[in-house]
């Protein structure tokens, strides 16, 4: 993905639907991180690809399942081949079209940039 106004590229999965989000915590409610499991399809019939993340705990993401949704990561982020293990993927942004919520996330500076 492009931005328009400053030409800068950043990985996204952009109107996925989701399949589920399973989350556990690490950590507590106060600093530790989810860790998410998104399972998620880009055609009705089409394979499910699943993409690891994490967010803070406090960042309470609503994902259900047939929601449609886009994340926003850092160039690099999704690039095969990662380890996310050891270096966990954290998206700037995140919006579930079918609530119409997006959640710019704790240090993100996505919504400024791409203003």
């Amino acid at each position: 993905m492009t931005c328009a106004r400053c030409e800068r590229s950043w990985d996204a999965l952009a109107d996925v639907t989701v399949i589920r989000d399973p989350q556990r915590l690490r950590g507590n409610c106060c600093s530790g991180f989810r860790r998410h499991e998104l399972i998620w399809r880009h055609e009705p019939d089409g394979e499910p690809h699943a993409t690891g993340f994490q967010t803070w705990a406090q960042d309470r993401l609503l994902l259900r399942p047939g929601d449609v949704a886009s994340l926003l990561f850092a160039p690099g982020d999704l690039e095969p081949g990662r380890d996310s293990r050891r270096r966990p993927r954290m998206p700037l942004l995140v919006a579930n079209h079918s609530l119409r919520a997006v959640w710019a996330l704790v240090g993100s500076v996505a919504v400024v940039t791409l203003r």
